[in-house]
Protein backbone atom coordinates (compact mmCIF):
# COMPACT_ATOMS: atom_id res chain seq x y z
CA UNK A 1 0.00 0.00 0.00
CA UNK A 2 1.43 3.42 -0.96
CA UNK A 3 1.53 6.08 1.73
CA UNK A 4 -0.13 8.71 -0.53
CA UNK A 5 -3.32 6.69 -0.58
CA UNK A 6 -3.55 6.49 3.17
CA UNK A 7 -5.45 9.75 3.79
CA UNK A 8 -7.78 9.53 0.74
CA UNK A 9 -10.60 7.75 2.57
CA UNK A 10 -10.48 10.38 5.30
CA UNK A 11 -10.40 13.24 2.76
CA UNK A 12 -13.54 11.80 1.10
CA UNK A 13 -15.27 11.47 4.43
CA UNK A 14 -14.29 15.01 5.41
CA UNK A 15 -15.46 16.51 2.06
CA UNK A 16 -18.78 14.65 2.29
CA UNK A 17 -19.49 16.12 5.71
CA UNK A 18 -18.98 19.65 4.42
CA UNK A 19 -21.18 19.01 1.36
CA UNK A 20 -23.91 17.90 3.76
CA UNK A 21 -23.57 21.15 5.71
CA UNK A 22 -23.70 23.18 2.50
CA UNK A 23 -26.85 21.33 1.37
CA UNK A 24 -28.54 22.10 4.70
CA UNK A 25 -27.61 25.77 4.32
CA UNK A 26 -29.00 25.94 0.80
CA UNK A 27 -32.24 24.41 2.05
CA UNK A 28 -32.47 27.11 4.71
CA UNK A 29 -31.83 29.77 2.05
CA UNK A 30 -34.57 28.32 -0.13
CA UNK A 31 -37.07 28.36 2.73
CA UNK A 32 -36.04 31.88 3.63
CA UNK A 33 -36.57 33.15 0.13
CA UNK A 34 -40.05 31.66 0.05
CA UNK A 35 -40.84 33.33 3.35
CA UNK A 36 -39.22 36.57 2.24
CA UNK A 37 -41.66 37.09 -0.67
CA UNK A 38 -44.65 37.36 1.72
CA UNK A 39 -43.22 40.33 3.71
CA UNK A 40 -43.43 44.05 2.87
CA UNK A 41 -40.30 45.58 1.38
CA UNK A 42 -39.55 47.80 4.39
CA UNK A 43 -39.51 44.67 6.56
CA UNK A 44 -37.55 42.57 4.08
CA UNK A 45 -34.57 44.97 3.87
CA UNK A 46 -33.15 44.53 7.40
CA UNK A 47 -33.81 40.82 7.24
CA UNK A 48 -32.13 40.57 3.84
CA UNK A 49 -29.13 42.50 5.13
CA UNK A 50 -28.91 40.19 8.18
CA UNK A 51 -29.33 37.09 6.06
CA UNK A 52 -26.64 38.26 3.63
CA UNK A 53 -24.27 39.02 6.54
CA UNK A 54 -24.95 35.65 8.15
CA UNK A 55 -24.45 33.92 4.81
CA UNK A 56 -21.16 35.74 4.28
CA UNK A 57 -19.97 34.82 7.79
CA UNK A 58 -21.00 31.21 7.30
CA UNK A 59 -19.31 31.12 3.89
CA UNK A 60 -16.08 32.60 5.30
CA UNK A 61 -16.07 30.17 8.22
CA UNK A 62 -16.91 27.30 5.91
CA UNK A 63 -14.12 28.13 3.47
CA UNK A 64 -11.62 28.81 6.28
CA UNK A 65 -12.31 25.50 8.01
CA UNK A 66 -12.33 23.72 4.68
CA UNK A 67 -8.91 25.05 3.74
CA UNK A 68 -7.59 24.45 7.25
CA UNK A 69 -8.66 20.83 7.16
CA UNK A 70 -7.40 20.39 3.60
CA UNK A 71 -4.08 21.95 4.58
CA UNK A 72 -3.92 19.75 7.70
CA UNK A 73 -4.69 16.64 5.67
CA UNK A 74 -2.07 17.61 3.12
CA UNK A 75 0.44 18.04 5.93
CA UNK A 76 -0.45 14.64 7.33
CA UNK A 77 -0.20 13.14 3.86
CA UNK A 78 3.23 14.68 3.38
CA UNK A 79 4.23 13.40 6.82
CA UNK A 80 3.06 9.90 5.93
CA UNK A 81 4.97 10.02 2.65
CA UNK A 82 8.15 11.35 4.30
CA UNK A 83 7.84 8.79 7.05
CA UNK A 84 7.56 6.03 4.46
CA UNK A 85 10.56 7.35 2.53
CA UNK A 86 12.57 7.84 5.69
CA UNK A 87 11.94 4.29 6.86
CA UNK A 88 13.18 2.96 3.50
CA UNK A 89 16.23 5.17 2.99
CA UNK A 90 17.54 5.36 6.55
CA UNK A 91 18.17 2.47 8.95
CA UNK A 92 16.14 2.53 12.16
CA UNK A 93 17.97 4.56 14.80
CA UNK A 94 17.29 7.19 17.48
CA UNK A 95 18.04 9.83 14.80
CA UNK A 96 15.12 8.46 12.81
CA UNK A 97 12.72 8.99 15.72
CA UNK A 98 14.03 12.54 16.12
CA UNK A 99 13.37 13.13 12.42
CA UNK A 100 9.82 11.82 12.75
CA UNK A 101 9.14 14.39 15.48
CA UNK A 102 10.64 17.16 13.35
CA UNK A 103 8.52 16.25 10.33
CA UNK A 104 5.37 16.10 12.47
CA UNK A 105 5.98 19.62 13.77
CA UNK A 106 6.95 21.17 10.43
CA UNK A 107 4.49 19.40 8.12
CA UNK A 108 1.42 19.57 10.37
CA UNK A 109 2.14 22.87 12.13
CA UNK A 110 2.45 21.55 15.69
CA UNK A 111 4.08 23.16 18.68
CA UNK A 112 5.62 19.93 19.97
CA UNK A 113 5.96 16.25 19.07
CA UNK A 114 7.73 13.71 21.24
CA UNK A 115 8.03 9.93 21.48
CA UNK A 116 8.06 8.16 24.83
CA UNK A 117 8.80 4.52 25.60
CA UNK A 118 7.85 2.60 28.72
CA UNK A 119 10.63 1.72 31.18
CA UNK A 120 9.46 -1.58 32.72
CA UNK A 121 11.76 -1.14 35.71
CA UNK A 122 10.45 2.27 36.85
CA UNK A 123 6.99 2.07 35.23
CA UNK A 124 7.53 5.57 33.84
CA UNK A 125 7.51 7.00 30.32
CA UNK A 126 11.00 7.85 29.10
CA UNK A 127 11.26 10.43 26.25
CA UNK A 128 13.50 9.15 23.44
CA UNK A 129 12.93 11.88 20.83
CA UNK A 130 11.40 15.38 20.66
CA UNK A 131 10.99 18.40 18.37
CA UNK A 132 9.27 21.80 18.44
CA UNK A 133 9.41 25.25 20.00
CA UNK A 134 8.09 23.87 23.29
CA UNK A 135 10.40 20.83 23.44
CA UNK A 136 11.73 21.83 26.89
CA UNK A 137 8.25 20.99 28.21
CA UNK A 138 9.16 17.29 27.94
CA UNK A 139 11.85 17.70 30.63
CA UNK A 140 9.26 19.01 33.08
CA UNK A 141 6.67 16.27 32.81
CA UNK A 142 6.69 13.02 34.73
CA UNK A 143 4.23 10.47 33.42
CA UNK A 144 3.54 7.17 35.16
CA UNK A 145 1.69 4.07 34.08
CA UNK A 146 -0.42 3.70 37.21
CA UNK A 147 -3.78 5.32 37.85
CA UNK A 148 -2.34 8.06 40.06
CA UNK A 149 -2.73 11.74 39.20
CA UNK A 150 0.31 11.77 36.87
CA UNK A 151 -0.93 8.63 35.17
CA UNK A 152 -4.36 9.97 34.20
CA UNK A 153 -3.31 12.30 31.40
CA UNK A 154 -3.64 11.40 27.71
CA UNK A 155 -0.25 9.61 27.60
CA UNK A 156 -0.83 7.51 30.73
CA UNK A 157 -4.37 6.59 29.69
CA UNK A 158 -3.21 5.66 26.18
CA UNK A 159 -0.58 3.33 27.63
CA UNK A 160 -3.15 1.63 29.85
CA UNK A 161 -6.05 1.53 27.36
CA UNK A 162 -4.09 1.03 24.14
CA UNK A 163 -6.26 3.66 22.40
CA UNK A 164 -5.74 7.29 21.29
CA UNK A 165 -6.63 9.89 23.92
CA UNK A 166 -7.14 13.60 23.11
CA UNK A 167 -7.12 16.65 25.37
CA UNK A 168 -9.19 19.08 23.27
CA UNK A 169 -8.37 22.06 25.48
CA UNK A 170 -5.51 21.86 27.96
CA UNK A 171 -6.80 24.99 29.69
CA UNK A 172 -10.07 23.31 30.74
CA UNK A 173 -9.39 19.56 30.63
CA UNK A 174 -9.17 18.38 34.30
CA UNK A 175 -6.84 15.52 33.33
CA UNK A 176 -4.18 18.07 32.33
CA UNK A 177 -4.10 19.78 35.73
CA UNK A 178 -0.66 18.37 36.80
CA UNK A 179 0.97 19.81 33.64
CA UNK A 180 -1.23 22.86 32.85
CA UNK A 181 1.04 25.45 34.47
CA UNK A 182 3.94 24.31 32.30
CA UNK A 183 1.96 23.73 29.10
CA UNK A 184 -0.04 26.96 28.69
CA UNK A 185 2.93 29.40 28.93
CA UNK A 186 4.58 27.41 26.12
CA UNK A 187 1.58 27.84 23.85
CA UNK A 188 0.31 24.28 24.18
CA UNK A 189 -3.50 24.25 24.00
CA UNK A 190 -4.45 20.74 22.82
CA UNK A 191 -2.76 17.34 22.72
CA UNK A 192 -3.19 13.83 21.38
CA UNK A 193 -1.46 10.65 22.58
CA UNK A 194 -1.27 7.82 20.02
CA UNK A 195 -0.28 4.30 21.13
CA UNK A 196 2.69 2.42 19.67
CA UNK A 197 1.76 -1.26 19.47
CA UNK A 198 4.26 -4.13 19.16
CA UNK A 199 3.05 -7.72 19.28
CA UNK A 200 -0.26 -6.68 20.84
CA UNK A 201 1.27 -4.64 23.66
CA UNK A 202 1.75 -0.90 24.03
CA UNK A 203 5.44 -0.06 24.29
CA UNK A 204 5.15 3.74 24.07
CA UNK A 205 3.30 6.73 22.64
CA UNK A 206 3.57 9.35 19.92
CA UNK A 207 2.55 12.62 21.62
CA UNK A 208 1.39 15.60 19.54
CA UNK A 209 0.70 19.17 20.84
CA UNK A 210 -1.00 22.02 18.94
CA UNK A 211 -1.26 25.75 19.66
CA UNK A 212 -5.06 25.82 19.16
CA UNK A 213 -7.87 24.15 21.10
CA UNK A 214 -9.86 21.44 19.34
CA UNK A 215 -7.05 20.95 16.82
CA UNK A 216 -7.22 17.16 16.68
CA UNK A 217 -10.39 16.11 14.83
CA UNK A 218 -11.42 12.49 14.37
CA UNK A 219 -9.97 12.51 10.87
CA UNK A 220 -6.62 13.80 12.15
CA UNK A 221 -6.63 11.16 14.86
CA UNK A 222 -7.42 8.39 12.39
CA UNK A 223 -4.54 9.43 10.17
CA UNK A 224 -2.34 9.81 13.25
CA UNK A 225 -3.14 6.23 14.21
CA UNK A 226 -1.84 5.05 10.85
CA UNK A 227 1.30 7.14 11.33
CA UNK A 228 1.77 5.73 14.83
CA UNK A 229 1.35 2.23 13.42
CA UNK A 230 4.08 2.85 10.88
CA UNK A 231 6.28 4.37 13.56
CA UNK A 232 5.66 1.42 15.89
CA UNK A 233 6.73 -1.02 13.21
CA UNK A 234 9.89 0.95 12.61
CA UNK A 235 10.60 1.19 16.35
CA UNK A 236 10.00 -2.54 16.57
CA UNK A 237 12.41 -3.09 13.71
CA UNK A 238 15.00 -0.94 15.47
CA UNK A 239 14.53 -2.76 18.77
CA UNK A 240 14.87 -6.12 17.08
CA UNK A 241 17.95 -4.90 15.27
CA UNK A 242 19.38 -3.71 18.59
CA UNK A 243 18.53 -7.03 20.21
CA UNK A 244 20.10 -8.86 17.28
CA UNK A 245 23.20 -6.68 17.48
CA UNK A 246 23.35 -7.20 21.25
CA UNK A 247 22.99 -10.95 20.80
CA UNK A 248 25.71 -10.97 18.16
CA UNK A 249 27.96 -8.85 20.36
CA UNK A 250 27.31 -11.16 23.31
CA UNK A 251 28.04 -14.13 21.08
CA UNK A 252 31.30 -12.60 19.88
CA UNK A 253 32.27 -11.72 23.46
CA UNK A 254 31.43 -15.23 24.60
CA UNK A 255 33.39 -16.67 21.69
CA UNK A 256 36.36 -14.44 22.53
CA UNK A 257 36.20 -15.44 26.21
CA UNK A 258 36.01 -19.09 25.24
CA UNK A 259 38.97 -18.70 22.90
CA UNK A 260 41.04 -17.00 25.60
CA UNK A 261 40.15 -19.70 28.10
CA UNK A 262 40.83 -22.43 25.56
CA UNK A 263 44.22 -20.97 24.68
CA UNK A 264 45.22 -20.82 28.35
CA UNK A 265 43.63 -24.11 29.43
CA UNK A 266 46.05 -26.91 30.44
CA UNK A 267 43.68 -29.54 29.00
CA UNK A 268 43.17 -30.31 25.31
CA UNK A 269 39.90 -28.77 24.06
CA UNK A 270 38.79 -30.07 20.70
CA UNK A 271 35.95 -30.25 18.17
CA UNK A 272 35.97 -33.05 15.61
CA UNK A 273 33.44 -32.84 12.77
CA UNK A 274 31.96 -36.20 11.75
CA UNK A 275 29.86 -35.19 8.73
CA UNK A 276 30.02 -34.59 5.85
CA UNK A 277 33.82 -34.97 5.90
CA UNK A 278 35.53 -36.08 9.15
CA UNK A 279 38.07 -33.47 10.20
CA UNK A 280 39.43 -31.69 13.24
CA UNK A 281 37.67 -28.34 13.46
CA UNK A 282 39.19 -26.90 16.64
CA UNK A 283 42.06 -27.72 18.99
CA UNK A 284 43.82 -25.53 21.55
CA UNK A 285 47.58 -25.07 22.13
CA UNK A 286 47.59 -27.56 25.04
CA UNK A 287 47.90 -30.33 22.43
CA UNK A 288 51.49 -29.18 21.87
CA UNK A 289 52.57 -29.89 25.45
CA UNK A 290 50.52 -33.06 25.91
CA UNK A 291 50.85 -34.86 22.56
CA UNK A 292 53.74 -33.01 20.91
CA UNK A 293 51.73 -31.84 17.88
CA UNK A 294 51.34 -28.26 16.68
CA UNK A 295 47.64 -27.22 16.55
CA UNK A 296 48.04 -25.96 12.98
CA UNK A 297 49.54 -29.30 11.97
CA UNK A 298 46.54 -31.25 13.28
CA UNK A 299 44.01 -28.82 11.81
CA UNK A 300 45.64 -29.11 8.40
CA UNK A 301 46.10 -32.88 8.39
CA UNK A 302 44.61 -34.94 11.20
CA UNK A 303 46.35 -38.35 11.51
CA UNK A 304 44.22 -41.48 11.67
CA UNK A 305 42.98 -42.52 15.10
CA UNK A 306 45.19 -45.61 14.85
CA UNK A 307 48.18 -43.26 15.12
CA UNK A 308 47.04 -42.36 18.63
CA UNK A 309 45.24 -45.38 20.12
CA UNK A 310 45.00 -49.11 19.42
CA UNK A 311 42.06 -50.86 17.78
CA UNK A 312 40.27 -52.07 20.97
CA UNK A 313 40.21 -48.48 22.26
CA UNK A 314 38.98 -47.20 18.88
CA UNK A 315 36.05 -49.62 19.10
CA UNK A 316 35.23 -48.40 22.63
CA UNK A 317 35.26 -44.78 21.44
CA UNK A 318 32.98 -45.62 18.50
CA UNK A 319 30.44 -47.22 20.84
CA UNK A 320 30.42 -44.10 23.03
CA UNK A 321 30.02 -41.85 19.97
CA UNK A 322 26.98 -43.89 18.97
CA UNK A 323 25.52 -43.19 22.44
CA UNK A 324 26.03 -39.44 21.97
CA UNK A 325 28.36 -38.81 24.91
CA UNK A 326 30.96 -40.54 26.99
CA UNK A 327 34.06 -40.61 29.18
CA UNK A 328 37.01 -42.90 28.58
CA UNK A 329 40.61 -43.35 29.73
CA UNK A 330 42.85 -43.68 26.66
CA UNK A 331 46.46 -44.86 26.50
CA UNK A 332 47.55 -42.40 23.83
CA UNK A 333 50.68 -42.29 21.68
CA UNK A 334 52.55 -38.97 21.46
CA UNK A 335 54.29 -37.70 18.34
CA UNK A 336 57.63 -38.89 19.78
CA UNK A 337 56.33 -42.42 20.35
CA UNK A 338 55.96 -42.07 24.11
CA UNK A 339 52.60 -42.85 25.73
CA UNK A 340 50.40 -40.76 27.99
CA UNK A 341 47.09 -41.44 29.70
CA UNK A 342 44.25 -39.11 28.69
CA UNK A 343 40.92 -38.79 30.50
CA UNK A 344 38.61 -37.86 27.59
CA UNK A 345 35.07 -36.52 28.08
CA UNK A 346 32.95 -35.59 25.08
CA UNK A 347 29.46 -35.04 23.71
CA UNK A 348 28.18 -35.33 20.14
CA UNK A 349 26.52 -32.04 19.05
CA UNK A 350 25.28 -31.24 15.53
CA UNK A 351 27.32 -33.97 13.91
CA UNK A 352 30.54 -33.10 15.73
CA UNK A 353 32.41 -34.40 18.78
CA UNK A 354 33.13 -31.65 21.32
CA UNK A 355 35.27 -32.58 24.27
CA UNK A 356 38.13 -32.16 26.72
CA UNK A 357 41.15 -34.43 27.12
CA UNK A 358 43.10 -34.19 30.39
CA UNK A 359 46.59 -35.60 30.85
CA UNK A 360 46.27 -37.92 33.86
CA UNK A 361 49.49 -39.84 33.30
CA UNK A 362 50.90 -38.84 36.69
CA UNK A 363 47.70 -39.85 38.47
CA UNK A 364 47.42 -43.18 36.64
CA UNK A 365 51.05 -44.06 37.33
CA UNK A 366 50.71 -42.96 40.94
CA UNK A 367 47.59 -45.09 41.30
CA UNK A 368 49.45 -48.05 39.80
CA UNK A 369 52.36 -47.55 42.18
CA UNK A 370 49.95 -47.23 45.06
CA UNK A 371 48.17 -50.41 44.03
CA UNK A 372 51.48 -52.25 43.87
CA UNK A 373 52.51 -50.83 47.20
CA UNK A 374 49.17 -51.72 48.77
CA UNK A 375 49.58 -55.27 47.48
CA UNK A 376 53.12 -55.37 48.85
CA UNK A 377 52.22 -53.90 52.22
CA UNK A 378 49.12 -56.07 52.55
CA UNK A 379 51.23 -59.21 52.31
CA UNK A 380 54.30 -57.90 54.15
CA UNK A 381 55.31 -59.64 57.38
CA UNK A 382 56.15 -56.29 58.99
CA UNK A 383 53.55 -53.85 60.29
CA UNK A 384 52.86 -50.94 57.91
CA UNK A 385 51.05 -47.83 59.15
CA UNK A 386 50.20 -44.56 57.37
CA UNK A 387 50.11 -41.86 60.07
CA UNK A 388 48.99 -38.24 59.57
CA UNK A 389 51.98 -36.07 60.35
CA UNK A 390 50.16 -33.20 62.04
CA UNK A 391 48.28 -35.16 64.71
CA UNK A 392 49.35 -38.82 64.59
CA UNK A 393 46.00 -40.09 63.28
CA UNK A 394 46.33 -43.56 61.75
CA UNK A 395 45.09 -43.37 58.14
CA UNK A 396 45.85 -46.88 56.88
CA UNK A 397 47.08 -50.21 58.27
CA UNK A 398 47.97 -53.53 56.66
CA UNK A 399 47.00 -57.10 57.57
CA UNK A 400 50.18 -57.61 59.63
CA UNK A 401 49.14 -54.66 61.81
CA UNK A 402 45.74 -56.25 62.45
CA UNK A 403 47.42 -59.49 63.54
CA UNK A 404 50.03 -57.77 65.69
CA UNK A 405 47.77 -55.38 67.60
CA UNK A 406 44.57 -57.44 67.69
CA UNK A 407 42.45 -54.64 66.18
CA UNK A 408 40.54 -54.62 62.90
CA UNK A 409 41.63 -52.17 60.21
CA UNK A 410 38.67 -49.90 60.94
CA UNK A 411 39.51 -49.89 64.66
CA UNK A 412 43.15 -49.05 63.96
CA UNK A 413 42.13 -46.17 61.65
CA UNK A 414 40.07 -44.72 64.51
CA UNK A 415 43.18 -44.48 66.73
CA UNK A 416 46.32 -42.37 66.85
CA UNK A 417 49.90 -43.57 67.12
CA UNK A 418 49.84 -42.36 70.74
CA UNK A 419 47.23 -45.04 71.54
CA UNK A 420 49.66 -47.79 70.46
CA UNK A 421 52.62 -46.63 72.55
CA UNK A 422 53.39 -47.74 76.08
CA UNK A 423 52.59 -44.96 78.54
CA UNK A 424 56.22 -44.43 79.58
CA UNK A 425 57.23 -43.68 75.97
CA UNK A 426 54.44 -41.30 74.94
CA UNK A 427 56.22 -38.13 76.03
CA UNK A 428 58.80 -38.52 73.26
CA UNK A 429 56.38 -39.46 70.47
CA UNK A 430 55.95 -35.86 69.24
CA UNK A 431 59.70 -35.32 68.89
CA UNK A 432 60.09 -38.64 67.08
CA UNK A 433 57.27 -37.69 64.65
CA UNK A 434 58.96 -34.35 63.92
CA UNK A 435 62.27 -36.06 63.18
CA UNK A 436 60.56 -38.68 61.03
CA UNK A 437 58.78 -35.96 59.03
CA UNK A 438 61.91 -33.90 58.39
CA UNK A 439 64.70 -36.45 57.94
CA UNK A 440 63.44 -39.94 58.76
CA UNK A 441 64.10 -41.94 61.90
CA UNK A 442 64.93 -45.48 63.08
CA UNK A 443 64.33 -46.35 66.72
CA UNK A 444 63.15 -49.06 69.11
CA UNK A 445 60.21 -48.68 71.47
CA UNK A 446 57.35 -50.54 73.16
CA UNK A 447 53.84 -50.94 71.68
CA UNK A 448 50.56 -52.08 73.21
CA UNK A 449 48.27 -54.83 71.98
CA UNK A 450 44.49 -54.73 72.32
CA UNK A 451 44.66 -57.02 75.38
CA UNK A 452 47.06 -54.63 77.10
CA UNK A 453 50.17 -56.75 76.62
CA UNK A 454 53.32 -55.02 75.42
CA UNK A 455 55.85 -56.02 72.79
CA UNK A 456 59.13 -54.57 71.58
CA UNK A 457 59.25 -53.02 68.10
CA UNK A 458 61.74 -51.41 65.76
CA UNK A 459 60.23 -48.44 63.90
CA UNK A 460 61.46 -47.00 60.60
CA UNK A 461 59.45 -43.87 59.72
CA UNK A 462 59.75 -41.21 57.02
CA UNK A 463 57.54 -38.30 55.84
CA UNK A 464 55.86 -38.26 52.42
CA UNK A 465 53.20 -36.21 50.57
CA UNK A 466 50.22 -38.33 49.54
CA UNK A 467 47.56 -36.30 47.80
CA UNK A 468 47.22 -33.10 49.79
CA UNK A 469 48.21 -34.75 53.07
CA UNK A 470 51.60 -34.97 54.79
CA UNK A 471 51.90 -38.57 55.97
CA UNK A 472 54.42 -40.58 57.99
CA UNK A 473 55.07 -43.97 56.40
CA UNK A 474 56.04 -46.27 59.27
CA UNK A 475 57.35 -49.81 58.91
CA UNK A 476 57.25 -51.53 62.30
CA UNK A 477 58.94 -54.83 63.11
CA UNK A 478 58.19 -56.98 66.14
CA UNK A 479 61.63 -57.57 67.71
CA UNK A 480 60.46 -59.55 70.73
CA UNK A 481 62.15 -62.75 69.52
CA UNK A 482 65.22 -60.85 68.45
CA UNK A 483 65.47 -59.26 71.87
CA UNK A 484 65.12 -62.70 73.47
CA UNK A 485 67.81 -64.18 71.22
CA UNK A 486 70.06 -61.21 71.93
CA UNK A 487 69.58 -61.72 75.65
CA UNK A 488 70.50 -65.39 75.30
CA UNK A 489 73.51 -64.46 73.20
CA UNK A 490 74.61 -61.92 75.77
CA UNK A 491 74.27 -64.56 78.48
CA UNK A 492 76.33 -67.04 76.45
CA UNK A 493 78.96 -64.41 75.75
CA UNK A 494 79.18 -63.71 79.46
CA UNK A 495 79.58 -67.39 80.22
CA UNK A 496 82.26 -67.86 77.56
CA UNK A 497 84.15 -64.83 78.73
CA UNK A 498 84.07 -66.15 82.29
CA UNK A 499 85.28 -69.63 81.35
CA UNK A 500 88.76 -70.65 82.61
CA UNK A 501 89.36 -72.58 79.41
CA UNK A 502 90.58 -70.86 76.29
CA UNK A 503 87.79 -70.69 73.71
CA UNK A 504 88.28 -69.60 70.10
CA UNK A 505 85.78 -69.19 67.22
CA UNK A 506 87.10 -69.28 63.64
CA UNK A 507 85.62 -69.39 60.19
CA UNK A 508 85.94 -72.47 57.97
CA UNK A 509 89.32 -71.25 56.80
CA UNK A 510 90.76 -71.10 60.32
CA UNK A 511 90.68 -67.30 60.65
CA UNK A 512 90.03 -66.25 64.24
CA UNK A 513 86.76 -64.32 64.70
CA UNK A 514 86.42 -64.32 68.48
CA UNK A 515 88.34 -65.45 71.59
CA UNK A 516 87.78 -65.22 75.31
CA UNK A 517 90.17 -63.71 77.89
CA UNK A 518 91.48 -67.18 78.84
CA UNK A 519 92.92 -67.40 75.30
CA UNK A 520 95.16 -64.46 76.09
CA UNK A 521 96.23 -66.07 79.38
CA UNK A 522 97.10 -69.33 77.60
CA UNK A 523 98.76 -67.99 74.43
CA UNK A 524 99.98 -64.54 75.36
CA UNK A 525 98.22 -63.01 72.37
CA UNK A 526 95.75 -60.20 73.14
CA UNK A 527 92.31 -60.95 71.72
CA UNK A 528 92.32 -57.83 69.52
CA UNK A 529 95.65 -58.88 68.01
CA UNK A 530 94.53 -62.44 67.36
CA UNK A 531 91.19 -61.63 65.68
CA UNK A 532 91.56 -61.73 61.92
CA UNK A 533 94.69 -63.89 61.97
CA UNK A 534 94.93 -67.60 61.11
CA UNK A 535 95.30 -70.17 63.85
CA UNK A 536 98.58 -71.17 62.29
CA UNK A 537 100.17 -68.38 64.33
CA UNK A 538 100.03 -70.89 67.22
CA UNK A 539 101.75 -73.74 65.38
CA UNK A 540 104.88 -75.07 67.02
CA UNK A 541 106.21 -77.09 64.10
CA UNK A 542 105.88 -80.28 66.10
CA UNK A 543 103.05 -81.57 63.88
CA UNK A 544 103.45 -82.26 60.17
CA UNK A 545 101.10 -81.03 57.47
CA UNK A 546 99.32 -84.37 57.20
CA UNK A 547 98.27 -83.99 60.84
CA UNK A 548 96.57 -80.67 60.20
CA UNK A 549 95.08 -81.91 56.93
CA UNK A 550 93.42 -84.85 58.65
CA UNK A 551 92.16 -82.58 61.45
CA UNK A 552 90.57 -80.10 59.05
CA UNK A 553 89.11 -82.81 56.89
CA UNK A 554 87.23 -84.18 59.89
CA UNK A 555 86.09 -80.73 60.98
CA UNK A 556 84.88 -79.72 57.53
CA UNK A 557 82.95 -82.99 57.29
CA UNK A 558 80.89 -81.76 60.20
CA UNK A 559 82.45 -84.01 62.83
CA UNK A 560 84.01 -82.74 66.09
CA UNK A 561 87.77 -83.23 66.48
CA UNK A 562 89.40 -84.00 69.81
CA UNK A 563 93.11 -84.37 70.47
CA UNK A 564 96.30 -83.03 72.08
CA UNK A 565 98.28 -80.25 70.42
CA UNK A 566 101.66 -78.75 71.07
CA UNK A 567 101.42 -75.02 70.31
CA UNK A 568 103.68 -72.01 70.65
CA UNK A 569 102.94 -68.94 72.75
CA UNK A 570 103.64 -65.40 71.62
CA UNK A 571 106.86 -65.43 73.62
CA UNK A 572 107.99 -68.59 71.79
CA UNK A 573 107.51 -71.06 74.61
CA UNK A 574 105.70 -74.32 73.90
CA UNK A 575 102.66 -75.65 75.69
CA UNK A 576 100.53 -78.78 75.54
CA UNK A 577 96.76 -78.55 75.46
CA UNK A 578 93.72 -80.81 75.17
CA UNK A 579 91.64 -79.34 72.33
CA UNK A 580 88.07 -79.95 71.15
CA UNK A 581 87.05 -78.39 67.84
CA UNK A 582 83.31 -78.46 67.06
CA UNK A 583 81.96 -77.32 63.67
CA UNK A 584 78.89 -74.99 63.92
CA UNK A 585 76.53 -74.04 61.06
CA UNK A 586 75.27 -70.48 60.92
CA UNK A 587 71.56 -69.72 60.17
CA UNK A 588 70.59 -73.32 60.65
Amino acid sequence: MKNKSLPVQYRVRFTGSYILLATIWLLIVHLWMQQDQALPSWKRLPLDIGFIAASALFGYSFITQLWHQIDLQRGLSRLATRLHQLSINAPPSPIFEQEVCRLAVEEVGLRLAWIGLVDPATQQVVPVARWGPASDYVDLVQIRLNDAERGRGPTGMTLRLGQPVVAADIATDPRMKPWRDEALPRGLRSSAALPLHIDGRVIGTLNLYAGQPNFFSDIVIDIGILLAGNLARIVESRQRAMERDAAQAAFHQSEARFRRLAEQAPDIIFRYVLVPQPQLDLVNPAVRAILGYEPEQLLAQMPAFSEFIDQPQIEQVERLIAQGRGQILLHTRRSDGQYVWLDVRFVVVDGAIEGIARDVTAQVEAAARLARYELLSAHARDIVLFVRARDGQILEANTAAERAYGYSRAELCAKTIFDLRASETRQIVRDQMTQANTQGILFETTHLRRDGSMFQVEVSSVGADIGNERVLLSVIRDITERRKAQAELDLLRTALNASAQAIVITDIHGVIEWANPSFTVLTGYPVAEAIGRHTRLLRSGKHDLSFYAAMWAQILSGQPWRGELINRRKDGSLYHEEMTITPVKRDG
